[in-house]
């Protein structure tokens, strides 16, 4: 039916009297509510003739209503992406604002719109034609100028959608848009809706700055606007305001000047002391997506050094303490998340540990150790619980709490990379200058074997190769840094024993990284020093071509930055070391790796 209106439409003769024209338009119009207008009939042309030759307002408006509906369609839009009636709507448009001609304007804005939208030929004959010029104006056009609430309320929505279809998808179009003053513009207007406060036009205009600020990088807002953003916020009970003005937080929160704006804004508290309010609907399908912007927003706020130390002064450390206990998992995390990020300096690490807060997220690790566990809980876990073993005055603490056995059947975690990287990580930090835990760690075959096998893993993934590596010739480095001539040398035996694991070490001598090679060359020094004698270490080192690594490194030294004579000096004690056998002196001499080469290679060496 509608396609036969269609072409009746197209039949019309410009010169039939207003009153049959206007009822054939309003016919098409009455009809019109299933929005799957034809899309073989073309009537831009004959659009274009009305509006250009009869100009009473009715027929002007019912015209410009018709190709709103009919625009609805994709394939009418690409029809009446034509400089002729682009431009004849854009005339329009600047001379209904001009005149505050609000009802005309509005249907202007719903033909525009819907022809901007995912219509790149549209929205660049616009640009180049430099309509955002008369789209910008609209955002000048006050409340007060507005007759009715109901009009206020559709010209609010159809202005910003325009707008949006317009900008949306294209940084070339947000740029000149911030060039003509549009974030002013609806500052203005967003100042209009705050006195008295109206959530419906600001539901209209927030989504308008996320735009620019997803599409212009560089963008961001001066205080002013973020203050209104901010108030907004705590104003407001409309979900989908709130859920704007977060999205918007986010985005401007990439910088770090943003982040000590809202930490001082109390942001953070406002949102605990939101969730703590509401908590009962938390865990409603409709508000999750607000409560993990929610929670997602205090933990970036907190990345920022300035802003965690203004919050360190605010009670949010004991709020947030509070969700250890939630039985809403994100909010559990959330206040993992955030208690990490606080624990980025010596001293607070210190006072979790004191306070405690190290045995109770121990205790939440404990109730989440199995592979299908939440495994961004366990990171959050295993990343807080990182940085609390780094102060040295920690570490005995956390040792005798058993986070060693808590942690490592982690390691078992085939599908998890990310969560076996993060407990390795914790290990390594944890067994820093630990010479017990480190020989105690050493002696256990099968923890060793099960850090050969991650290091060894193909393809490697995000890393957990290079920290298994790692964490091996830290616990040889820690576990024998005393000088004692007693010193026990089993665990040291009992670690060459695990198939691979010398062989791990000696890969390492060809790392890309400086620090690994030299992590390597000392534990193998070491290793070459307390154990000469044992039978079948030459096997191990000749199996795993230690010779082929130390002449890899021994090449790459000249091409090498970030060598020094601390490096060189320990390269040199471990080839002097390994020559103390007989059998590893003729190999390496055999293999033309000589200590004696060490001096040339220190006058290209970085001081």
């Amino acid at each position: 039916m509608e396609t036969q209106l269609l072409e009746d439409l197209g039949k019309i003769s410009i010169d039939e009297n207003d009153v049959h024209l206007e009822k054939s338009l309003e016919k098409f119009l009455d009809a019109s509510s299933d929005n799957q207008s034809s899309s073989s009939v073309d009537l831009k042309d004959k659009f274009i003739d009305i509006l250009m030759k009869r100009n009473t307002p009715k027929i002007v408006l019912l015209v410009v209503k018709c190709i709103a509906e009919i625009t609805k369609n994709a394939d009418q839009r690409m029809k009446f992406s034509n400089s002729d009636i682009l431009e004849k709507l854009m005339e329009m448009l600047d001379t209904a604002l001009n005149k505050r001609d609000i009802e005309l304007t509005s249907q202007l804005c719903r033909a525009l719109g819907n022809i901007f939208y995912s219509n790149d030929d549209s929205r660049n004959i616009i640009f180049h034609h430099d309509g955002g010029q008369i789209l910008t104006k609209l955002f000048d056009v006050n409340n007060n100028e507005i007759k009715s609430p109901e009009e206020l309320q559709t010209f609010s929505k159809v202005r910003s959608g325009v707008m949006s279809n317009y900008l949306l998808g294209n940084e070339e179009l947000s740029q000149r848009a911030i060039e003509l003053k549009i974030v002013e513009k609806i500052k203005s207007r967003i100042d209009d809706a705050l006195h008295p406060f109206n959530d419906s036009i600001l539901e209209h205009l927030l989504p308008l700055l996320s735009i620019l600020t997803e599409q212009v990088s560089d963008l961001i807002f001066d205080s002013d606007i973020l203050a209104r953003i901010v108030k907004i916020f705590k104003s407001s009970m409309n979900s989908d305001v709130v859920e704007s003005c977060l999205e918007l937080f986010h985005c401007q929160a990439e910088n770090d000047e943003i982040k000590l704006l809202l930490a001082k804004e109390g942001i953070c508290e406002h949102i605990f002391e939101s969730l703590e309010k509401y908590k009962s609907l938390i865990g409603n399908v409709e508000a999750r997506s607000l409560v993990k912007l929610s929670c997602d927003l205090i933990v970036m706020i907190l990345t920022g050094d300035e802003a965690m130390r203004y919050l360190d002064q605010t009670p949010l450390l004991s709020l947030i303490q509070k969700w250890l206990d939630s039985p809403d998992e994100y909010l559990m995390t959330t206040s993992v998340l955030a208690l990490g990020n606080f624990a980025r300096t010596d001293n607070h690490c210190i006072k979790m540990v004191d306070d405690k807060i190290m045995l109770k997220l121990m205790d939440i690790l404990k109730k989440n150790i199995q592979p299908d566990a939440d495994a961004r809980l366990q990171h959050a876990l295993l990343s807080a619980i990182r940085n609390l073993v780094i102060p040295k005055q920690n570490k005995d603490a956390i040792i005798d709490s058993g986070l060693v056995e808590i942690i490592t059947p982690m390691l078992d975690f085939q599908q998890q990379p990310p969560v076996v990287f993060k407990v390795i990580g914790t290990l390594r930090m944890l067994i820093d200058g630990q010479d017990a835990l480190a020989l105690k760690m050493l002696n256990n075959s099968e923890l060793i074997g099960k850090l050969v096998e991650w290091a060894r893993k193909t393809p490697d993934m995000v890393g957990v190769n290079s920290e298994a590596s790692r964490l091996m010739a830290w616990l040889i480095k820690n576990g024998y840094r005393s000088r004692d001539k007693g010193i026990d040398s089993e665990p040291l035996k009992a670690f060459i024993n695990v198939d691979g694991s010398v062989d791990v070490l000696v890969k390492m001598l060809s790392s890309a990284h400086v620090v690994m090679q030299n992590e390597a060359v000392i534990a193998l020094t070491i290793i070459a020093l307390l154990i000469q004698n044992h039978q079948g270490l030459t096997k191990l080192l000749t199996d795993a071509n230690i010779a082929g690594s130390l002449a890899d490194f021994i090449g790459r030294i000249s091409e090498t930055e970030r060598i020094t004579n601390e490096i060189l000096d320990n390269l040199s004690t471990l080839i002097i070391v390994l020559k103390k056998s007989d059998e590893m002196r003729k190999y390496l001499n055999d293999k033309q790796i000589d200590e004696k080469s060490i001096p040339r290679m220190r006058e290209l060496a970085t001081l």
